[in-house]
């Protein structure tokens, strides 16, 4: 890993020389064993470990493919000295052919001649080898069919439209927003319990049940710009451990009185603002099974969203709430989305399941959360209380690896790849726009890129920086990723967080340039740049 500066430009980037991952001479090799060929990815070891028990992360630059079986081969390591890392006695038993009594090794040398001999295809010559193995990518029925099954059968059940009621109405809420409507939505609920610590009701197929239902709140921002025409709602998706209240920000109240949009606020159940606690206690307690409330909540929380833009389109359209001197503030029949941080995050997996929405913005996104986490000073929280219950480093790095398998169910990691292509079943395709902060403190730009390359949507030009696998094209464009620099140094390279200068993370929202791509795309599905060159301090 080496720092590089941009010709001609002070702003400096980090390269991981993922593109050298492609190639013969490179000391870690992915493998798709489907189809041949190289995975691009980066390799970094553990910053945050002693150097005597740090790991060696092998990271994919890209999601991998649903079922394919895929081979690691690592080579060439030195330690501290420049001489080669040894390999272990049972991978040096099985390299070199030496005889040995352990079962367990015996039983795997049919494997490790196909694996071997793979690599050896792929320039990777057995004997050079220093660790090799093989595993095998989940289905994609695995990944998101209880998601989809729930989806399908709460649109089906909510028939003409949602059932919902009006709480309250505020008028005149701020020289933007006209009225303030605050509700509940009832939903097909698939918990045991529709609070914290809910966990999916599943039948003997593993199959979400349906157990009753449930009402969930949303909240409606109303600018006076739908006085004069009918404003399409926006599905808002808030931050991390935050809630729809945040919908209410003066910001977001701005942009929807100039776009004439309506924005409807949901709580992210599962990493909503009633749910650290119980996040904290099941890490403390060392219970893995426990942490499966949070991926099913979250899925959870797709069905309420996806059902709140059923309502904007159905039920609540001719709500008294949404008419103004008789005519509809509404507009039912356009609805798009718009979530910033985790509501960026979690935006993308919306967005791969909406069937009443097919554009969206998706602020300071990134995926996934085992590679978020680390490099996230929101991080810091919990860090504590991991390091507590776990204290060997390898263990910290087993345990983000295995829940990622649960959250990989409701995160854009098992679901991104369906926004544009490869469209799930009975569903559009959707176009979307990313927004990302160079330096972010909070949401790591190099995930943002992992998302937009498993997506497969360009850059939009002129960008502050290359990105590795991504072309630069003018605008407009039906999809794209535009990232921000605010002049910050540059990004560290390892697994922890940027934490230099101010954190940009939340600066999006005081730039004209990133409300007006914002408002543009909402209007005409175009991105665009308004920049002046490149969206930096200058």
């Amino acid at each position: 890993e080496i720092s590089a500066c941009l010709v001609g430009s002070e702003m400096c980037i980090r390269d991981r020389h993922i593109g050298d991952s492609l190639t013969h001479a490179s000391t870690t090799i992915l493998l798709d064993a489907t189809t041949g060929e190289r995975v691009p990815h980066f390799a970094e070891i553990d910053v945050n470990a002693p150097s005597e028990e740090a790991s060696l992360m092998i990271q994919p630059a890209v999601t991998l493919e649903y079922t394919h079986r895929y081979i690691v081969g690592v080579r060439g390591l030195v330690d501290e000295t420049g001489a080669l890392v040894p390999a272990s006695g049972a991978f040096a038993a099985l390299r070199d052919g030496t005889a040995t009594d352990d079962e367990a090794v015996e039983s795997r040398r049919p494997l490790y001649l196909d694996i071997f001999a793979q690599l050896e295809d792929a320039g990777a010559p057995q004997n050079e080898l220093q660790l090799a193995w093989d595993f095998s990518v989940a289905s994609r029925e695995d990944t998101n069919g209880r998601v989809l099954s729930m989806r399908d059968a709460s649109l089906e059940a909510v028939g003409d439209g949602p059932t919902y009621e009006i709480l309250s109405v505020d008028e005149d809420v701020s020289a933007s927003i006209f009225r303030r409507i605050r509700g509940e939505i009832e939903v097909p609920l698939f918990l045991d319990d529709p609070g914290p610590g809910g966990v999916l009701v599943l039948d003997d197929e593993g199959v979400p049940m349906q157990n009753g239902t449930a009402r969930y709140g949303f909240t409606m921002m109303v600018p006076y710009a739908a006085q004069d025409a009918p404003a399409p709602g926006v599905l808002f998706g808030h931050g991390l451990f935050g809630s729809r209240s945040q919908v209410e920000a003066a910001a977001f109240g701005e942009l929807s009185n100039a776009a004439n949009i309506i924005f409807v606020g949901v709580d992210w159940i599962g990493m909503s603002s009633e749910d650290p606690a119980l996040v904290g206690l099941v890490v403390q307690s060392g219970d893995l099974s426990n942490f499966a409330t949070l991926p099913d909540r979250l899925q959870q929380s797709l069905v309420n969203f996806l059902l709140v833009t059923r309502m904007l389109r159905t039920s609540i359209v001719g709500d008294d709430a949404l008419q103004f001197e008789g005519s509809p503030m509404l507009d039912g029949e356009t609805s798009y989305y718009y979530g910033g941080s985790q509501g960026g995050i979690m935006g993308a997996s919306y967005m791969a399941l909406a069937t009443d929405v097919t554009r969206g913005v998706l602020a300071v996104p990134g995926q996934s959360y085992n590679l978020l986490l680390e490099r996230s000073v929101n991080f810091d929280a919990f860090a504590d209380i991991i390091d507590a219950t776990y204290p060997q480093s390898f263990d910290r790095q087993l345990l983000l690896g295995l829940v990622q398998l649960l959250w990989d169910r409701a995160e854009p990691s098992g679901l991104s790849r369906h926004i544009i292509n490869d469209t799930l079943p009975g569903t559009p395709a959707h176009e979307v726009l990313l927004l990302d902060s160079i330096g972010d403190h909070q949401v790591s730009t190099l995930a943002a890129h992992v998302m937009a390359r498993t997506i497969g949507i360009p850059l939009l030009a002129e960008n502050p920086r290359p990105v590795w696998g991504l072309d630069q094209v003018e605008g407009p464009v039906g999809s794209a990723l535009m990232e921000f620099d605010f002049g910050l140094p540059p990004e560290p390279l390892g697994n922890e967080p940027m934490r230099e200068g101010e954190d940009p993370h939340g600066r999006l929202t005081d730039v004209a340039a990133a409300g007006q791509t914002a408002i543009h795309y909402f209007q005409t599905g175009e991105a665009m740049n308004f920049c002046d060159g490149a969206c930096d301090p200058e």
